[in-house]
């Protein structure tokens, strides 16, 4: 990405096949200091490259040991990336608007939202989106991104194709500058084909 001057965002992720990472401050802040130097020492700055914590922290955690992390995330940062938050289920929306209620602690710049689980309509992906955006003017938040977009299994179809490009177009509407979509095949798990 940074070669190809694609913008890259970095997901420190806990999720390990089978477990979780779940790291001391002091651990985690040494991976972060460690990574974030190995990006700086191949060209990665704050206008190519950001980070993220965690995906979809809500499935083994509490919010209070997230956003722990997540203040130990950004101090090691130390204002040279980035950091956005959130990446919860799409369904938390309770954790997207605790999160939302202390942006201005300024452990993040970015809120990273899912736009995932169930959106298998235009008026499901509006209702979500309509959510999104009034936890972001509610709280004054300035920048908000979809890290993790639906790929509606069904892509290679026409109605799985019309449903990503609504959601990206919804996602435009409330004012994300990234929109991130995993093409995969659930069904298999396998990537989404050429055909």
């Amino acid at each position: 990405c940074i070669d190809n001057k694609i913008f890259l965002i970095v997901n420190i992720d806990t999720y390990l096949t089978n477990s979780r990472w779940l790291p001391t401050s002091q651990q985690l802040r040494a991976f972060i200091i460690d990574t974030k130097n190995k990006l700086k020492a191949i060209g990665a700055t704050k206008t190519n490259c950001r980070f993220t914590w965690d995906n979809e922290s809500n499935e083994y955690c509490g919010f209070d040991y997230y956003y722990s992390c997540l203040a130990v995330v950004h101090d090691a940062l130390n204002g040279e990336f980035d950091l956005g938050a959130g990446n919860f289920r799409t369904a938390r929306i309770d954790w997207y608007n605790t999160l939302g209620s202390k942006y201005e602690d300024g452990y993040y710049e970015v809120l990273d939202i899912h736009f995932q689980d169930g959106m298998n309509d235009e008026s499901a992906i509006t209702s979500i989106a309509g959510k999104f955006a009034a936890i972001k003017n509610g709280f004054g938040i300035k920048r908000i991104a979809v890290t993790e977009g639906n790929n509606f299994w069904n892509v290679s179809t026409q109605q799985g194709h019309d449903l990503v490009k609504y959601q990206i177009n919804e996602a435009e509407r409330i004012g994300c500058e990234d929109s991130c979509i995993v093409f995969v095949n659930w069904t298999t798990n396998n990537e989404e084909g050429h055909g």
